[in-house]
């Protein structure tokens, strides 16, 4: 079954941001879908290094988790203008 191509690899499949580029092959990968109205993120976190406790440090999450909002919130915003009557 082949994979619905993103909205990042639609419209800025050359955009290296190591949050949702596509052409980054070192970033998170973040990829965003249109479902039911909505425009849905994907993301499959890699297994990442703990500290000595078994949690994950605050850089970790903080490294991770703000390109999940801002990447996804991005794309949303910069197609919305072009999609308004769709």
């Amino acid at each position: 079954m082949k994979e619905s191509q993103s909205l990042q690899e639609k419209y800025a499949p050359n955009n290296a941001c190591w949050g949702c580029g596509p052409a980054n092959p070192d970033g998170l990968h973040i990829r965003s879908f249109p479902k039911n109205g909505e425009v849905v993120a994907q993301w499959k976190p890699e297994k990442l290094p703990l500290q000595l406790d078994g949690r994950l440090s605050s850089d970790e999450a903080r490294e991770r988790g703000s390109p999940a909002v801002h990447c996804h919130g991005g794309i949303c915003n910069q197609i919305a203008p072009a999609n308004a009557d769709e």
